[in-house]
């Protein structure tokens, strides 16, 4: 006799009655090591107990059992039972047709025994009291269980031929149409439903197709069409796929996912499209969160969505937008439209921004057609552009290039119109506005970090680290001061005042302009040390006092917002050259009195010497008569 083995595939009740028992059993029977095939006799015993010591029924004879391919299926009618009877232990007996006798199977299986005053049958209203151990619904060996609905299958979970301590250390499970399919020799996959058949199986929607795992562990929740693996056919090669749903969507890469949308592709280690349409990742760690015919192609780089969107940059991000390009490394373009992100670190936002990259791109939308300058491109630089439409183009590494048409403004948006830059301070008096600071100084504008800038008008200054050293200020009132020891004016000329006839009237000549710069007094002095912010002018200085000039010339002093008295001359070289004028008027008619005076003296002169002469002749001949 052969070795003859019988494995049980299940064992269910079907009907009964008060004392007898009815079976349907359904076992796979192999002979010689092989599934055997042919007519075989069964002897069926039932124990109350594993080691055969009592039987509760007499042995049933199963004559010309039809076994194909070693399946075979029977229905045992057992006659009666004890009435307490709820279990028992059957043993099997085989004989082929060439045996003489039967050869019991080595085990004996236990059996739960109905009967109509104890009901145990698997009910489709739920079952009570049942044993995990003992009670289920499935294979017992390596073949697949399949679940209809309508005649075809509807859920087909298959054992993985990988074994772990015996047993198979997962199983596929592929839900949805009939036509969904994994790949043979893949373990783990899931396709949780939807597929279609190829043809117009679905006459709503249209391009039907399957959905399909290739690769192990690999995932489709839904959709049809959408594929997870790369179907190359090594089964192992890119694991973990997932796709979500959608349609036509695949994820053919390792730890790939497509959430969903249409015709997205995720075609890299770690790469992720998160829906839309039409998007590729196709780099390790690429991300597209959706929008339509948008690339992600460098190294971890980012498009969040919009429409035809290129991040070609390794670790570069694209916002959303349109037609928007990052191709340096770790660029960004936030959104908009036609930007160029090309430099290393570099960023480009608006309407036509463009940040030059190393080489041209080659097709890349907005990066094409600039000059290239090699290497890293410009890198680092920030380019925003309004909404003028026309590329605005760095022009080197490192820059910070904004164009705004309607003007620039910080800490202020109150630009008027054919403002350029507007500049206002957050605390006036007491912050920075603007600062400047080159290799040996500082300067700025409004700037109060030496010192309390009054917040009153607007400072010029350069400070040396500690104080203002220079600097020039706009008051309130429109005045303009400038401290500086020699203020310099680079070409010839003085400073210039309007002063056409056209503009004037009321016009009348200075008078007295003599006696009242001579009422003047000019002194010698040096600044007090501790003299205000702006007022302390080192050295010795010649000029005026203004209490002095204020009681001559009341319209030449004014005061700051502290009450210091302020000097500023006014007309003074119209009232020095009319000073000049009454100096030349004077001497002119002191020069016609001498020259008057001067002439009547020559006449007088003239006469006392012909006086002097008649005397001389009198006095000669007086002294020659004497003689003789």
């Amino acid at each position: 006799m052969r070795k003859l083995s019988l494995c049980t595939a299940l064992l269910l009740v079907l009907a009964g009655s008060a004392q007898a028992e009815s079976f349907s059993y359904r076992g796979q029977l192999d002979d010689g090591g092989r599934p055997a095939t042919g007519s075989y006799r069964l002897k069926l015993t039932l124990y109350a107990d594993a080691d055969g010591r009592q039987q509760l029924a007499v042995p049933v004879m199963l004559d010309s059992v039809a076994v194909q391919n070693g399946r075979f299926a029977v229905t045992v009618d057992f006659p009666e039972l004890p009435a307490l009877a709820h279990s028992g232990w059957l043993e099997v007996a085989v004989m082929s047709a060439t045996d003489g006798d039967f050869w019991p199977l080595p085990d004996r299986q236990q059996v739960a025994l109905k009967s109509l005053n104890c009901s145990e049958n698997w009910t489709v209203t739920g079952n009570p009291s049942t044993d995990a151990a003992l009670n289920f619904l499935g294979t017992t060996d390596s073949q697949p269980l399949v679940l209809r609905t309508a005649n075809v299958q509807s859920l087909r979970i298959e054992p993985s031929a990988l074994l772990f301590g015996g047993l198979p250390v997962t199983a596929n499970v592929i839900a949805g149409s009939h036509t969904n399919t994994v790949t043979a020799g893949v373990r783990g996959a899931t396709i949780a439903g939807g597929g279609a058949p190829i043809g117009d199986s679905e006459p709503y929607f249209g391009e039907e197709a399957p959905n399909v795992v290739t690769d192990a562990y690999g995932t489709v929740g839904g959709g049809y069409g959408n594929r997870a693996g790369d179907d190359a056919g090594v089964v192992l090669d890119h694991p973990f796929a997932t796709v979500g749903g959608g349609i036509n969507n695949v994820a053919s890469s390792t730890s790939s996912t497509v959430g969903g949308g249409e015709s997205n592709t995720a075609s890299r280690f770690f790469s992720t499209v998160g829906g839309g349409f039409n998007n590729i990742a196709s780099r390790n760690g690429s991300t597209i969160g959706g929008g339509e015919g948008n690339t992600a192609s460098g190294e971890d780089s980012i498009v969040s969505g919009g429409y035809a969107n290129s991040a070609s940059g390794s670790f570069s991000t694209i916002g959303g937008g349109l037609s928007n390009v990052t191709s340096g490394d770790g660029s960004s373009v936030p959104g908009g439209f036609n930007n160029c992100a090309g430099g290393t670190a570099s960023w480009a936002g608006g309407h036509g921004a463009s940040v030059r990259p190393g080489l041209d791109p080659g097709g890349a939308g907005s990066c094409s057609g600039l000059s290239y300058p090699g290497g890293a491109g410009d890198a680092g630089t920030f380019v925003w552009a309004d909404s003028q439409g026309s590329n605005f183009v760095s022009t080197g590494p490192n820059q910070f290039l904004v164009r705004a048409e309607g003007g620039a403004g910080f800490n202020t948006s109150a630009l008027s119109p054919g403002t350029d830059l507007a500049v206002a301070s957050r605390s006036p008096g007491a912050n920075v506005d603007i600062l400047l600071r080159p290799a040996d100084t500082t300067w700025g504008i409004n700037f109060a970090a030496f010192g309390s800038a009054s917040s009153a008008g607007l400072y010029i200054a350069r400070s040396n680290g500690s104080s203002y050293v220079d600097y020039a200020v706009w008051q309130a009132d429109g005045r303009l001061r400038v401290f500086y020891d020699n203020p310099i004016k680079p070409t010839a000329g003085g400073w210039a005042s309007p002063s056409d006839a056209r503009l004037k009237q009321d016009i009348e000549p200075l008078s007295n302009a003599l006696d009242r710069l001579l009422a003047l007094q000019g002194v010698e002095f040096a600044y007090r040390d501790d003299a205000p912010l702006g007022y302390h002018v080192p050295g010795r200085h010649a000029g005026f006092v203004a209490q002095a000039v204020e009681t001559v010339f009341p319209d030449w002093v004014s005061y700051d917002q502290a009450g210091y008295r302020l000097v500023a001359p006014k007309g003074f070289e119209a009232l020095t050259i009319e000073a000049l004028r009454e100096l030349r008027a004077e001497g002119d008619a002191t020069l016609i009195q001498l020259r008057t005076e001067n002439a009547v003296l020559r006449d007088e002169l003239g006469v006392l010497r012909g006086e002097i002469a008649n005397l001389r002749r009198v006095l000669l001949g007086v002294t020659t008569v004497g003689a003789r």
